[in-house]
C-alpha cells in the first residue's frame, strides 16, 4: 500500500488506485479539504506493513512533490475554484 501512495503515485487513496470512480470521489474530496474554510494541511496515517514496521503517509502535507495527484488537483481547482477569504 506504502508503494501505492508513495510520491509518485496519482492516487490520493488506496481505494483511487482501483478504481477510476473511486479516485474521481476522493480527488474531489480532497480538492474540497484542502481549500475548504478550515484547510487541511496535513494528515498522517500510520500503515503497517508486513513485518509490523509503521511507515507515515501524509497526503496533504506531500502534494507539492506529487505532481500527478497535484496536476489532477488543479484540474477540479479550474471547475470548482477555491472560496475567496
Amino acid at each position: 500500500m506504502v508503494k501505492l501512495l508513495s510520491e509518485k503515485g496519482p492516487w490520493p487513496s488506496l481505494f483511487g488506485a482501483y478504481s477510476v470512480n473511486e479516485q474521481f470521489v476522493e480527488s474531489f474530496e480532497l480538492h474540497t479539504l484542502v481549500n475548504g474554510k478550515y484547510k487541511l494541511t496535513s494528515l498522517a496515517l500510520s500503515v503497517p506493513d508486513k513485518n509490523s514496521n509503521l511507515d507515515v503517509i501524509d497526503i496533504p502535507a506531500s502534494l507539492t512533490s506529487r505532481t500527478k495527484l497535484k496536476k489532477m488537483l488543479d484540474c477540479l481547482a479550474r471547475f470548482y475554484p477555491p472560496p475567496s477569504p
